[in-house]
C-alpha cells in the first residue's frame, strides 16, 4: 500500500471550465493504484473555489481492463486527495488558471492545461 501517492506527472493531461460552484478540473494520469502498487490510469473530477483556491469538490476513478470503476474507499479516499492537491497545484501554474480565474461562469467555455480555448456548441431544446 502507497503511503504518500505520487503520479507520473508526463501522462498529466487536463481541461477545465468554469462553473457556477467553481472551476471544474478534468485531469487524467497514471499512477500505482494505491491498493497494489500496480500502475493504473486513473481520472478526477476536482472543483476549485476561485476565490479560495481550495479543493471544494473531487470524484476520483480509474481504469482497469476496459472499463472505469469509482475510486473512493475508507481511507484510501484521503490519499487520493492528495493527487487532487498535486494537480490543484499544477493548474493554478498553467494558462488554463490565468484564463479562468476571472471569467464568468460559462460549462461551454474548455480550457486545457496549455491554454487552448474550446467552444462547445449549445444544444437546442
Amino acid at each position: 500500500m502507497t503511503k504518500y501517492p505520487s503520479f507520473d506527472r508526463k501522462s498529466l493531461t487536463f481541461s477545465a471550465r468554469r462553473l457556477e460552484r467553481g472551476i471544474h478540473i478534468h485531469a487524467r494520469f497514471n499512477a500505482p493504484k494505491l491498493s497494489s502498487g500496480e500502475q493504473g490510469r486513473y481520472r478526477q473530477d476536482i472543483t476549485v473555489d476561485p476565490e479560495t483556491r481550495a479543493v471544494i469538490g473531487l470524484s476520483t476513478s480509474y481504469s482497469r481492463d476496459g472499463s472505469r470503476y469509482l475510486a473512493a474507499h475508507g481511507s484510501g479516499h484521503d490519499r487520493l486527495r492528495l493527487f487532487a492537491t498535486q494537480i490543484r497545484d499544477r493548474f493554478l501554474k498553467s494558462p488554463c488558471w490565468a484564463a479562468l480565474k476571472g471569467r464568468d461562469p460559462d460549462p461551454h467555455y474548455i480550457v486545457d492545461q496549455e491554454g487552448n480555448v474550446t467552444v462547445r456548441q449549445r444544444s437546442r431544446d
